[in-house]
């Protein structure tokens, strides 16, 4: 409110706070500067750095030990850790780790993290995803299962923060999850709406109707999804991916 009718430039990121910002995407005239004010109607977007409660659903399932391009997706995952999810856990204050195949298993249940500490677990993260090893017997991915544990389990995370669910998964065809998923989920939005995202990594490439349950999922809560053709192609945009959390873009006068 405090900003109403003071000058801005158009794209002009401006914090509210230590932890949030807002981003101006459009604006009313001021002069032929191309600044201008914002008004009740100027459409903004805001932006927040501070820690979140962080998940990390990991598959398990046979699917893993399938090759996409000559590689194992087990290693792929592996090298997504190593060169990108170690930075996320800067940001988070809270860790819950889970692995997936049928069911969802807790193999790290809502660690509260210090500074200290994520320090150190950037270091040993990736030794903690070695022994995350696919198992032969495990069935593939179910969404359905998943959305329906993680009603309960989010509430473990600390209320204060938003949460980040990164997902990443082998299950290329995953189409007939897709409307009971979404419905479950739809109670999820409702009982913590904007403070919870979802980004979607997929271990294998994404035409041709792959990957239709986890892409919406993502989409719906806002969140990223990573489309790839090849695990470089996923390596390079997963380095990409910023830390920063999006919310949606609304009128100033709607706060």
């Amino acid at each position: 409110r405090k900003l109403l009718n003071q000058p801005v430039f158009l794209d002009q990121n401006i914090p509210l706070s230590e932890k949030l910002n807002v981003i101006v995407l459009d604006m009313d005239p001021w002069s032929e500067d191309s600044a201008g004010f914002i008004g009740s109607n100027t459409l903004v977007e805001t932006q927040y750095s501070g820690l979140y409660n962080y998940i990390v659903v990991v598959d398990q399932s046979r699917l893993m030990l399938e090759k996409w391009r000559g590689v194992s997706k087990y290693r792929v995952a592996r090298a997504f850790f190593r060169n990108k999810a170690q930075y996320k856990i800067r940001r988070a204050a809270t860790i819950s780790i889970l692995t997936l195949s049928d069911e969802p298993m807790i193999y790290i249940n809502w660690m509260k993290l210090q500074i200290d500490l994520r320090m150190v677990l950037q270091t040993i993260l990736v030794r903690i995803f070695d022994n995350i090893t696919p198992l032969p017997e495990l069935e593939p991915p179910n969404y359905i299962n998943l959305m329906r544990f993680l009603e309960k389990h989010i509430e473990g995370g600390m209320k204060k923060y938003p949460t980040v669910i990164t997902i990443l998964s082998a299950r290329e065809f995953d189409y007939g999850d897709k409307e009971e998923t979404l419905k479950i989920f739809s109670k999820l939005n409702e009982k913590f709406g904007p403070y919870l995202r979802i980004v979607g990594i997929p271990l294998g490439p994404t035409y041709g109707g792959r990957y239709e349950t986890l892409r919406t999922l993502t989409t719906e809560s806002g969140g990223n999804f990573l489309e790839v053709k090849s695990p470089s192609e996923l390596l390079a945009k997963a380095e990409a991916m910023s830390n920063v959390i999006d919310f949606k873009s609304e009128r100033a006068g709607d706060w």
